[in-house]
């Protein structure tokens, strides 16, 4: 600390920095980088508006030793909508947050988990109380959290028609816990960047029975996410524009 006092503030600044960076490099290998070696993860996704893209939702994926947390920002002309969800290193939820926010009206609805039940608080307090499984997909309206997690969770290995328990949470609205849907149909190859890349492609039945056609690379990334009635509408994930822009859910 002394050695910094008389220095010139760049130089403190460099020498701040340096410590800090030392300092830090042991405790963010303990505690951020969890036995499975993930890192975290962004994934931006755009919708077309006219003729333009534009920003649609923003998901994150951060592991760390004691579980993850997964943060989705879906943003729309005048409002905004966040949901945070954390589980432990058993991918059990210990609780979420949801929260919608238009001009200065700011509205949340908090889940806390006990013995495998979610109590949910909505913004007018009341209470309800659901089934809360392990591995839950935590998700809202408007937003894509359920679709990202379960062309990353299929177990392609398996095949087939794979079901996920969803839990549906909103400021306001009643909260639900849906079944959703994922079956894999085949395949499709696109251009990306100079090169052929082959995508899986899903049946996706969401909320309501809203079906969708998803699109995942090898990595179970999602790429692509139209509804089968409107495959104008969807989603592509950022840089991916125009290499999907051929792709469309399959004649029926």
């Amino acid at each position: 600390g002394m050695l910094q006092t008389h220095m010139h503030p760049i130089l403190q600044f460099v020498v701040r920095g340096l410590c800090g960076a030392v300092a830090c490099a042991p405790c963010l290998i303990s505690r951020e980088t969890p036995a499975t070696d993930e890192r975290p993860e962004t994934a931006r996704f755009l919708r077309s508006s006219g003729t333009e893209w534009v920003a649609e939702s923003e998901i994150r994926i951060r592991p760390s030793k004691d579980g993850t947390v997964i943060t989705s920002v879906t943003g729309r002309e005048k409002s905004n909508l966040t949901l945070v969800a954390r589980f432990d290193s058993d991918n059990r939820l210990v609780e979420a947050t949801v929260t919608t926010e238009r001009g200065d009206e700011k509205q949340s609805a908090t889940v806390a988990v006990t013995d495998g039940k979610a109590g949910v608080t909505r913004h007018n307090g009341e209470n309800t109380e659901l089934d809360c499984p392990r591995g839950v997909l935590v998700t809202s309206a408007p937003d894509w959290t359920d679709a990202f997690l379960m062309t990353r969770r299929y177990d392609r290995a398996r095949g087939g028609k794979q079901e996920f328990a969803g839990l549906w949470i909103h400021p306001t609205q009643q909260p639900l816990r849906p079944t959703f849907t994922i079956t894999r149909q085949g395949e499709d190859t696109v251009e990306h960047q100079g090169e052929t890349v082959r995508l899986d492609r899903y049946a996706i039945t969401l909320r309501g029975g809203s079906r969708y056609v998803g699109w995942s690379d090898a990595k179970g990334r999602l790429i692509k996410l139209v509804p089968e009635s409107a495959p104008r509408g969807g989603i592509v994930l950022e840089g991916w524009e125009q290499a999907t822009k051929s792709l469309n859910p399959p004649a029926k």
